[in-house]
């Protein structure tokens, strides 16, 4: 469905990037006036988060020496209060290293001995991908393009641009 125009003539066009560009220079400053009545309440706020969070440290910190100094008491991995829980609970799984090991030389070994065991094989991947950058350059024919099923396609957009006012 096309929209009716309401802007009949060029003079109207520009008139409405002028009534945008003030626009835009009311929000810059409705910004610039919110961030300056919000900085000091964030001030007056955060000095008292890190009190509160200063005053936890080290009432987790003893909680935790309890717990592991009388992780025996516990049945289970964790122990239930009338106001909270605490408990151990496994990191997530991670792989590292081992000894004077890195990434490299574990590939490597595992290269090495891949083509001996079928079991090793599956640990490499090899993941093959499109350059699709490759594929928009010029250097790739639209007849290549149409040979293997891909083409480049745009759309037209609308953009404005507002000049400043001085």
């Amino acid at each position: 469905m096309k929209k009716n125009p309401t802007i009949k003539t060029w003079d109207d066009v520009d008139r409405a990037l002028s009534e945008i560009g003030t626009c835009d220079i009311e929000i810059e400053n409705l910004q610039g006036v919110m961030k300056a009545e919000i900085m000091p309440i964030k001030l007056k706020y955060e000095g008292k988060i890190s009190e509160q969070e200063q005053k936890k440290k080290p009432l987790l910190e003893a909680i935790e020496v309890f717990f592991l100094d009388h992780e025996s008491e516990v049945t289970g991995r964790s122990w239930e209060g009338a106001f909270g829980k605490c408990g151990l609970r496994l990191s997530p799984p991670a792989l590292k290293p081992t000894g004077k090991m890195t990434w490299e030389r574990v590939l490597s070994r595992i290269l090495d001995l891949g083509y001996k065991n079928k079991y090793l094989r599956p640990l490499i991947h090899t993941v093959r991908d499109i350059d699709k950058e490759t594929l928009l350059s010029e250097k790739v024919s639209d007849k290549i393009r149409t040979e293997i099923g891909v083409k480049i396609s745009q759309d037209e957009k609308f953009w404005y641009e507002v000049k400043p006012k001085v």
